[in-house]
């Protein structure tokens, strides 16, 4: 009696090793709701860029003798980089700003891909150039520029909201004001000409104080597309804080006309000294508490403070039932 010949470990192992692939990707193809006969798939790469390890996530079309992108669907960059400071106060470089997608009109899904369909609502994204003002631990803090060519103008916004803008422009447009007069000269940036993207950058563009950025360490971006020089970052750093004292000032007025200034602002206490009391809080820190908006949830403090008694609990009323007609 002849038997069939055993299958072999290293044979076994292959098939066994193509059968759990073969279901990866098909759970993978379900998962992103791509087409089942697979012939789109994501693949990944990693390349280094700028020094920079950069990971990718292409869409690719597999039917091919030589597989075509389709469009990449995620991109991470690695460049954390304490010890060489790669990035410093003023440095220009171009990150991704998105931004929910309010257009009525919009086309789904065009060819560039402008439109993302999130379960919050439909969102796009722009690889937008901004000034870094200062790094942190989790990343960098920027302020983006805009430049205005598209269909809302400058000159359309009003006397209040131009004043959240600055102009920056190349050195040679100095003394352009571009309607910014309220925040003086307009700031001088250097664009770096050995930048991949230094074409793309527009020699005149508006700094927006009102939309800072935070870019996170692990998003892709372009970096020293450009610079200020230290006087000039000292200028914006200045105008972003003076904007802020502005916003701030106008807040505290709705807390029963309370005057803003930096000396108000309260250091944390040793968490051992326990909460501040109400009693020994000042006067105008008083009426801040007691200020009631529209629609505030109020705390069981603030609600002990109404009945002004010490510790006392809060009395709910009872819930009345409305009287059948």
């Amino acid at each position: 009696m002849v038997g069939t010949p055993a299958e072999s470990p290293r044979r076994r192992s292959a098939r066994l090793i193509a059968e759990e692939a073969e279901k990866e990707k098909q759970a993978r193809l379900k998962k992103y709701n791509l087409p089942d006969d697979g012939h789109l798939d994501f693949e990944k790469r990693t390349e280094k860029i700028r020094g920079f390890d950069v990971t990718r996530t292409i869409l690719v079309r597999t039917t091919d003798s030589v597989k075509d992108d389709v469009g990449e669907w995620a991109r991470k960059a690695f460049y954390q980089d304490a010890k060489n400071n790669v990035f410093y106060p003023g440095q220009i470089v171009r990150a991704m700003l998105p931004y929910p997608q309010c257009d009525l009109d919009a086309r789904y899904n065009p060819p560039h891909g402008e439109i993302a369909m999130m379960k919050a609502g439909p969102v796009g994204c722009k690889m937008r150039f901004m000034v870094i003002l200062w790094t942190t631990n989790y990343g960098m803090f920027g302020l983006p520029m805009y430049t205005f060519h598209g269909t809302t103008s400058f000159e359309s916004l009003s006397d209040e909201r131009k004043k959240d803008f600055v102009g920056i422009g190349i050195e040679d447009l100095e003394y352009e004001t571009g309607e910014t007069t309220h925040a003086g000269m307009p700031i001088i940036m250097n664009i770096n000409p050995n930048a991949d993207d230094a074409d793309k950058v527009d020699p005149w563009a508006y700094i927006d104080l009102s939309r800072p950025h935070a870019i996170c360490t692990g998003e892709y971006l372009e970096e020293n597309i450009g610079s200020i020089d230290g006087d000039e970052y000292l200028r914006l750093v200045s105008l972003y804080l003076f904007r802020q004292e502005d916003w701030l000032k106008a807040t505290f007025k709705k807390f029963q006309n309370t005057e803003y200034s930096a000396e108000k602002l309260l250091k944390p206490l040793p968490v051992t000294m326990g909460r501040p009391e109400f009693e020994d809080l000042p006067i105008w820190a008083r009426h801040m508490a007691e200020v009631e908006f529209r629609q505030q949830i109020n705390s069981k403090r603030k609600e002990r403070r109404k009945l002004k008694v010490p510790g006392a609990e809060v009395v709910k009323k009872p819930k009345t039932k409305k009287k059948k007609k």
